[in-house]
């Protein structure tokens, strides 16, 4: 059930983020796709690997974001932590998946989260969230800000 990555997410399709580029040069525009960061076992901390997408891709545009394996042991946190420190550099951001972590990359079980509730509260226009994994995840009670 978890062998393979979305391909869409939040009613569009997903777009793999590399530090390199797009193979063909021409990265999708912000806001058409579900873009999904990841670290992959290379040169690149999750956290840098953040910071080169925040400078690659016009955040302000983007509306759905997937966000992969971030590393190891994560009981700090560190996905949701890094995410909720650039919460202002994403605006319109109403869909976020924690977690897209395949078994070859990590047991589901084993998939280490912290407290998200300051997550969700850096990012009240969230109309979506969901989160794979649960070892040490807590989540307090919020109320939502977005209004119909």
């Amino acid at each position: 059930m978890f062998d393979e990555h979305l391909t869409q997410f939040a009613g569009l399709p997903v777009a793999e983020f590399t530090p390199d580029g797009e193979a063909d040069g021409t990265p999708p525009p912000a806001g058409e796709v579900a873009w999904a960061v990841r670290y992959d076992w290379g040169d690149h901390a999750f956290p840098e690997l953040f910071e080169r997408f925040m400078a690659a891709v016009d955040t302000t545009r983007v509306t759905a974001l997937v966000v992969g394996y971030w590393g190891f042991d994560d009981s700090t946190g560190l996905g949701a932590r890094t995410l909720t420190a650039a919460a202002d550099r994403f605006p319109n951001l109403r869909a976020l998946f924690l977690g897209d972590i395949t078994n070859e990359e990590l047991h589901i079980s084993w998939i280490d989260h912290a407290d998200i509730t300051p997550l969700v509260e850096a990012f009240p226009g969230l109309e979506r969230l969901e989160v794979r994994g649960g070892r040490g995840l807590e989540l307090s009670p919020f109320r939502s800000q977005v209004t119909e």
